[in-house]
């Protein structure tokens, strides 16, 4: 499936909301969903296969689309979710 970077950010945004605390907080891509949204570490999973149904593809285990491991261990601003699961779309449709 080939999403633009708005639809992408529709499709995370309304994710997020499903999974969050925090449905009135506006969301864009430098929303930080650990700070604004009362999501953790622990919510990531959660998101990642709710993400996997909504763009069918799959996200590796090791792959937590809230937490960013390099250089240094931080929570992903919405931007970088979005440009994470653009990356991952596009490279399971090459694989295809």
């Amino acid at each position: 499936m080939t999403l633009s970077k708005a639809e992408m950010l529709t499709q995370v945004v309304d994710a997020l909301k499903e999974i969050g605390d925090e449905n009135d907080i506006a969301i864009d891509m430098t929303t930080n969903p650990m700070k604004s949204l009362g999501l953790d570490s622990g919510h990531g999973p959660t998101f990642a296969c709710e993400m996997e149904v909504r763009l069918s593809i799959k996200i590796d285990d090791e792959i937590n689309p809230l937490v960013a491991d390099e250089p240094q261990r931080r929570s992903r601003t919405v931007g970088e979710i979005v440009d994470l699961l653009l990356d991952l779309c596009k490279k399971q449709e090459v694989q295809k």
